[in-house]
Parts: structure tokens; C-alpha cells; sequence
């Protein structure tokens, strides 16, 4: 059943130097079940909800017609309606308009909410109608708007907001809005001047308020939710979460850094994120390669990456379109159980061929000036001299005769020339990436190695 819960202010009230009305327009708010909205329940300002958080602020221009309904933003479907309802458009201009945007923005800057002024389409969202008079849905003189209301937050509502009531008063407009959005969103009326859930007035610009105040409209009174007071700042935290949301917490967990893969492997990473996952990708050297939507969060590379260096990156964006990441260093080349496993001009690397010691340029050991001049990507430096090196494991002793795979410590090692033996005794500081500049330093075995890495595109 549908309670309607209609209250109008017929004094005199001053909103601004200048502006007064002889019948000050106020929100009201008409109560729903689930029978005709997608309500769910509010959260708590550390675990806030995954819902959408665009609120579009729909002026109707050209005019707008609106249906009875189960209600959804995205069909312009509402249950405050009776059949089918056109509105005018926003009568004050697109400068006015805009002004109303701008306010809206401002009051909402606290929290994760989108505030947009073109139609989402039909990508969920809120949306504000702010356009016609209030006899155009049926409802009578001196409402300044009405919202859909439960205790919780209603998905894809729509409230209404009536400019011409106000007379072109943005302010007004401004805040009526900003009511009518939070009534959807499981908010009573408050006693509370300074706060847009009042009907309390003149008191200047109001924000929400993070102070916990009495329920009513002309007195107090408990709130329809529970409980005596309410904080509308808490609450809409709550739903939406901060302005600055904390991005998800990405963890690639295969393969493992610098490892020797072949073309097509897996690529697994653990997501976490306490706003709701939207979606992840995989990036190899740059090149958005797929995406996914929903866990478990395991990809393939493509069957037709070239031998050498790769960069391997997972993206993840959350529901606030925060986005976190990881990435590591991987190396392709045919599988390997020793040099003679190899083509001519080839050695074998932990288990992979590569360019050898007897194919300059670019070959292990050959010299090099960057990068790009090296096969592998990777030109080091140990001081003395610049040559091409390649990625190996320190524990595995993977690299050919002559050369050894010095340790650089988490990030694994690299085959510098020696005697074949680890050494792996020296202290490390991790391998540059792929984008490390000229001379970026790592410390192994007692000498300063740089290593600069090719830079793909």
C-alpha cells in the first residue's frame, strides 16, 4: 500500500534579499514497497553499497512524458504517477539550468556521487526531473517536489523537483532537489536549518549536516525509520561513499616475475575491493588484450607474442570508477633443456632459447647503448660497460656458459657475465622496469648494475 504524506508551508517566508513567496514551496515524500520500487537496504558508512552513483539532473528540454509504473530512471517509469504525464521543459533557460547543476554539484561534493546533466540512457542511475509545476503529475498548488521514499535506498528512482513553483529561485531549486534525491535514498525530514532535509527556513545555503537532529517538519517527531534523530551527512556516506574512494587491491599471482612462459599462458590475479568490483583487464606491453567482469579474474595472453620481454598488467576499476593495478615482467622464447635444444646463434636461459653470446647485436653480452638495441629489451651497465643481458631466475643457475644469474632480490636476477656459478651473496635493490630511465641502478654482487629496458608500444 502507498501512504501519501503531503506538507505545504503557507506562511510568508524570505528566501532571499529581494525573493519572497506567499506560499513557500516544500518537499514532500510518498512512501513504497518493494511492489513498486528496487529497494535496498542502506549500509554502513564503511561498507557502502554497490549501486549506481550518477545522479542526472533532467530539465525535459523540448518536453518529457513520464509513465505510471514499477519505478526505473531508465524507462521513465514512476510510481508517484497515474498514467501517462507530459512535462515542459526547464522554463528558466540554459544558463539558470546550468546554475542549478553547478549547486547540486556543490552540495554533493562530499560523497561519490556523479552529478550529470545528459540522460545516462539506460545505464542505471537517479535522476532528478526539474521541470514543470506540480499539477502536471496531478499534485496540488505549492508543492515543491516529491520523491518516491523507503527505508532504503530505491535503485533507478526518480524524483521530481517543480522550477516553476519556485519561480526561478535557483536555490530553492537547488535544495528541493537535493531532498528529493535523499528521500529515495531512505532520508526523513529533519529539524535542522542548515540542512537541506529542513523545512525549517530562511537560513541561508544549506549542506548536509553531520550532526545527528530530530525528525519532523513543524515539530519533532520520531523518524519514519526508527529512532529519534537522523544525520543526513552519515547516511548519504553511507550509501555512496566518500568522494575519494579507495582503489581495489590488485595481486597477479601467475606468472611470476621474469618468468619463462610461452605464448598463450595464463594470466591469474586476486582482486579485492570493498566497493564492488565493475570490471578487470589485461595488458600486455600496453595493449588492452580482454576484459572481465566477474571472478575468478584469470586471462589468456595471446598465442602470438614474439620472443623476448614482455610487460603484463591487470587493471582493475570498482564501482566508483576507482582503479587499482599490478604489473610484471615476463620473458617468451622457445622451451629449452640446453644450449644444443637451440638454434644457431641461440642459448638457453631457464628453460627458453634466446639470442646468444654469438649473435651481435643484440645477443646476450653484446654491447649496447639502451634497450632497444638488446633482444631481451634490457641493456645493463655495470659501470665499466653497457651489454644485453636477460631475465633469470637465481635459484635455477639457468644462464649458459660464461655468464651467471646474479640475484636482484624479489625481482629475481639476470645473466651477467662470470663463471657460471650463482652469485647470488651481493645485496640487491630489484630490477628497473621497462620504462626505468638511463642509469637506474641496481646493486648486485658488490657493483652497480643499470639496466634500462626497452620501451614497447
Amino acid at each position: 500500500m502507498l501512504r501519501l504524506r503531503l506538507s505545504i508551508v503557507c506562511s510568508v517566508v524570505s528566501l532571499s534579499a529581494g525573493v519572497a513567496l506567499a506560499e513557500a514551496p516544500r518537499g514532500t515524500y510518498i512512501e513504497v514497497d518493494s511492489t513498486v520500487a528496487d529497494i535496498r537496504p542502506i549500509a554502513t558508512p564503511t561498507s557502502h553499497g554497490t549501486g549506481s552513483h550518477l545522479l542526472y539532473i533532467n530539465p525535459c528540454w523540448g518536453g518529457e512524458t513520464f509513465s505510471s509504473g514499477f519505478n526505473d530512471s531508465r524507462t521513465n517509469r514512476s510510481s508517484i504517477i497515474s498514467g501517462s504525464r507530459s512535462l515542459p521543459q526547464y522554463p528558466y533557460g540554459e544558463a539558470s539550468y546550468n546554475q542549478v547543476v553547478a549547486c547540486v554539484r556543490d552540495i554533493m561534493s562530499p560523497f561519490n556521487i556523479i552529478v550529470v546533466d545528459e540522460s545516462p540512457g539506460s545505464t542505471p542511475h537517479h535522476e532528478a526531473v526539474v521541470c514543470g509545476h506540480p499539477n502536471d503529475i496531478g499534485m496540488q498548488n505549492g508543492v515543491g517536489g516529491v520523491a518516491p521514499f523507503s527505508c532504503g535506498v530505491i535503485e533507478n528512482s526518480i524524483t521530481y523537483t517543480f522550477p516553476e513553483v519556485y519561480g526561478g529561485y535557483v536555490q530553492g531549486i537547488c535544495e528541493t532537489i537535493a531532498q528529493e534525491a535523499a528521500h529515495a535514498w531512505g532520508l526523513d525530514h529533519e529539524r535542522l536549518c542548515s540542512d537541506p532535509m529542513t523545512y525549517m527556513s530562511p537560513c541561508g545555503a544549506k549542506d548536509y549536516q553531520n550532526e545527528y537532529v530530530s525528525c519532523g517538519e513543524y515539530s519533532n517527531r520520531n523518524c519514519q525509520c526508527g529512532g529519534a534523530t537522523q544525520n543526513s551527512f552519515q547516511h548519504i556516506m553511507g550509501v555512496f561513499g566518500s568522494t575519494e574512494p579507495t582503489p581495489p587491491q590488485v595481486a597477479i599471482t601467475e606468472p611470476l616475475p621474469n618468468q619463462a612462459v610461452q605464448p598463450g599462458f595464463v594470466v591469474r590475479a586476486d582482486i579485492d575491493d570493498n566497493d564492488g568490483l565493475k570490471e578487470a583487464r589485461l595488458y600486455v606491453d600496453g595493449t588492452l588484450i580482454t576484459t572481465i567482469q566477474t571472478s575468478p579474474f584469470v586471462f589468456n595472453a595471446p598465442g602470438t607474442m614474439s620472443d623476448g620481454d614482455h610487460e603484463i598488467e591487470i587493471r582493475a576499476v570498482d564501482n566508483f570508477d576507482a582503479e587499482g593495478s599490478d604489473k610484471i615482467y615476463v620473458i617468451v622464447g622457445e622451451p629449452c633443456g640446453g644450449d644444443s635444444d637451440c638454434d644457431d646463434g641461440e642459448a638457453c636461459v631457464d628453460g627458453r632459447c634466446v639470442q646468444g653470446p654469438d649473435s651481435c647485436p643484440g645477443g646476450l653480452g653484446c654491447g649496447c647503448g639502451n634497450g632497444s638495441e638488446c633482444a631481451s629489451g634490457i641493456c645493463g651497465n655495470d659501470g665499466d660497460s653497457s651489454i644485453c643481458t636477460e631475465p633469470c631466475d637465481p635459484a635455477a643457475s639457468g644462464c649458459p656458459g660464461g655468464f651467471e644469474c646474479r640475484s636482484a632480490g624479489d625481482s629475481g636476477g639476470v645473466c651477467w657475465p662470470g663463471n657460471g656459478d650463482d652469485a647470488s651473496g651481493g645485496c640487491s635493490i630489484g630490477l628497473g622496469g621497462k620504462n626505468a630511465p638511463t642509469g637506474a641502478l641496481l646493486l648486485l654482487a658488490g657493483v652497480f648494475l643499470g639496466l634500462v629496458r626497452r620501451r614497447r608500444r
